[in-house]
């Protein structure tokens, strides 16, 4: 849960850039950036930055002095930026996150990082430079971000009329043709595949023989089995005798190509074609996620154009990179 927050995401969303730096804005000297009058300082970043080195040092370049580290610092600010107005947002919303819940969620990590044992944590905390405020500072963090995405997501409805309109656009794809599980024994000629239906006839199991005479390689090794197929997925021949025989029933032998065939049926699937009554609740379920993605991505690009957004010299995050797209519920919007 910590890393989740206090480790960077590289992803942006593409195309959405408006980063208003503050050379000559008016900023105090001990901010980093500021959103909507609301003040970042250095401090802030820093400390992210120390408690991010703590926790995950390889994360933080070691050269302090480097290029490579004033891009992370640069960073840093603008996930507290994209933080804070998260913050903003979700105080226009009427989003509350309660002193209860917190608790509750730090329970819950004390439990499964520590076993309950509230000391041992402390210590921990304590070797590491880190207060147990600084957990209660990120699970509410955490505890905001996903009531904002939970009033989002609620905001992205699909109609009925919409979830017909994408099943006719997609019903071949819910139709699903006949399978058999089909063995196969496969030999050079038709006296050994005659040889091969005797054995089989005098009592010896089917994939034994494949396993043995069978040419085909493939097969020969798990007893013959082709596997559970529709008559399409085999040769010509083969599928048109493979559908003409009944579930455990083994055919004659018939001439493929060059080799001679003899085959079981072991399984018979009938065919199902999936109404729209059978798969509605499907549909709207995954239809909603793809539209929230996109409602997420659209919102998260309106944060970024609308709020007044200004950084310190020196400060200025690096170029945006192209965002990959998420699915389901994105994480929280990220500076661009």
């Amino acid at each position: 849960m910590l890393k989740k927050m206090l480790i960077l995401a590289a992803v942006t969303i593409a195309g959405v850039v408006l980063m208003l730096t503050s050379a000559g804005c008016g900023l105090p000297d001990d901010a980093a950036a500021s959103v909507e009058g609301v003040i970042i300082t250095k401090d802030d970043v820093q400390h992210r930055i120390d408690i991010t080195a703590v926790l995950f040092p390889t994360e933080v370049p070691e050269d302090r002095e480097s290029q490579e580290f004033i891009d992370y610092r640069n960073n840093v600010t603008k996930q507290l930026v994209s933080e804070e107005m998260e913050k903003q947002e979700a105080e226009k919303r009427g989003i509350v996150v309660t002193s209860d819940e917190i608790e509750e969620s730090l329970t819950i990590y004390i439990e499964d990082k520590y076993f309950g044992n509230v000391e041992k944590m402390e210590e921990a905390f304590a070797e590491q430079g880190i207060s147990v405020d600084d957990l209660r500072a990120e699970i509410e963090r955490d505890l905001r971000h996903q009531k904002l995405l939970d009033s989002v997501h609620e905001e992205t409805t699909i109609t009925d009329e919409e979830v017909a309109a994408f099943y006719e656009e997609n019903k071949g794809k819910y139709i699903y043709p006949e399978k058999r599980q089909v063995r196969q024994i496969v030999v050079a000629d038709e006296a050994a595949a005659q040889a091969a239906l005797a054995r089989v006839a005098a009592g010896e199991e089917f994939a034994d023989v494949a396993g043995e005479i069978s040419r085909d390689g493939a097969t020969a090794s798990k007893g013959g089995l082709v596997g559970l197929v529709s008559k399409e997925q085999l040769p010509a021949d083969v599928g048109q005798v493979a559908f003409s025989l009944g579930r455990d029933e083994i055919s004659q032998p018939f001439q493929s190509g060059p080799s001679w065939y003899v085959i079981k049926v072991e399984i018979i699937t009938p065919p199902s074609n999936k109404t729209l009554d059978d798969l509605k609740d499907e549909l709207s379920f995954y239809m909603r996620n793809q539209k929230f993605a996109q409602r997420w991505k659209d919102y998260s690009a309106e944060l970024w154009e609308t709020y007044d957004i200004k950084y310190a010299e020196g400060y200025e995050p690096s170029p945006p990179e192209t965002a990959t797209a998420t699915t389901n519920k994105p994480g929280a919007p990220v500076a661009n």
